[in-house]
């Protein structure tokens, strides 16, 4: 089986990452796909509502 993973050229990893997503996301276009742990909703949740 093979594994292909293609992302934009962009990395971003900091705290208050969230706060800031929608400027990374400019121009990346229309369509987002977010994998997330099962744990994510507990972990991240507070910060998006």
């Amino acid at each position: 089986m093979s594994i292909i993973k293609k992302s934009p050229s962009k990395y971003v990893h900091s705290t208050g990452m969230l706060q800031q997503l929608d400027q990374y996301l400019q121009g990346m276009g229309k369509i987002l796909l977010i994998l997330i742990s099962e744990s994510w909703p507990r972990r991240i949740g507070p910060v998006l509502e």
